[in-house]
């Protein structure tokens, strides 16, 4: 990982910080270690222990923080799409992330639809997948030169 950021590569994400809840570098640095040919794994013996404030235990605070965790979406896409083995050229990048930035936009209008045309069944559940596919959506509007930018420097980094 070390190595990436030695040769240029930048980190397009942060971890929260104040009352911002965006995050994803943590993410980020899992996909830069199986960049570089690592296996990242979970075992069960794992235990993590966090304490939580009271008003970070609501079901807002969640709302908010799940959509913050979506807003970085759209910069993460650079490397889920050379993990999965896709072709390095920018041209077949692009194509499947405005593929994924339309799937994104139709399934946040599906959504959408459903939730405020069925007004009995407007869950906590439908909240929150609707402000989920909000931010991952606006995620891939906001971020497509920034993840172009990051997909290059990450391809001629690998090759």
């Amino acid at each position: 990982v070390l190595n990436f950021l030695d040769n240029g590569i930048h980190s397009v994400l942060s971890d929260r910080q104040g009352v911002n809840l965006a995050s994803g570098g943590d993410v980020e640095l899992g996909y830069l270690v199986q960049l570089a040919g690592y296996d990242v794994w979970w075992d069960h013996r794992l235990e993590f222990y966090h304490r939580m404030s009271a008003e970070r235990l609501t079901w807002e605070y969640y709302i908010r923080l799940k959509s913050s965790i979506a807003s970085g979406s759209g910069l993460l896409f650079p490397y889920q799409h050379l993990l999965n083995g896709k072709t390095r050229s920018t041209m077949i990048y692009l194509f499947n992330y405005v593929t994924r930035m339309l799937v994104s936009s139709l399934l946040f209008i599906k959504y959408n639809f459903l939730f405020y045309f069925r007004i009995n069944q407007r869950s906590l559940e439908s909240q929150l997948a609707l402000k989920i596919f909000q931010s991952g959506c606006l995620s891939y509007y906001r971020n497509i030169f920034r993840s172009v930018r990051q997909f290059r420097a990450l391809k001629s980094f690998l090759q």
